[in-house]
């Protein structure tokens, strides 16, 4: 789903003529990988997660007692898509910056534990 995609898939992706990357892309990923964990009963750390979604899916794994972490990005915490509006690649990022609702989201699941972790998330 992800395929060429080089932004949130959304009003600012639609407006600029990029190609957007769909938020389910990071929830079936995460869907799957929850499955397996609860199929397993291992520990699972998801890394940088992006979504309202995906925020939830982590928060429902742990009220189930699934052993699963998972971690954001300062970034997806700080910013969002509506950055890219200026075509500035700093903004270029995996996962893509989200929209200010998928944002708010993060700052709630760090809130409530629901995510342990904060990152600078750096790939070189």
């Amino acid at each position: 789903l992800k395929g060429n995609g080089v932004a949130n898939e959304g009003i600012v992706s639609t407006k600029l003529g990029l190609k957007g990357i769909p938020t389910i892309a990071e929830e079936l990923d995460l869907i799957r990988n929850l499955l397996l964990l609860e199929y397993t009963g291992g520990k699972l750390h998801i890394p940088t997660i992006s979504t309202s979604k995906s925020v939830e899916l982590i928060r429902e794994a742990k009220a189930k007692g699934l052993k699963v972490s998972c971690s954001v990005s300062v970034h997806h915490v700080t910013l969002n898509d509506s950055l890219l509006e200026h075509f500035d690649s700093r903004y270029k990022v995996a996962p893509p910056l989200q929209t200010e609702e998928n944002r708010v989201a993060l700052i709630k699941g760090i809130l409530d534990d629901t995510i342990d972790i904060i990152t600078s998330d750096h790939n070189p």
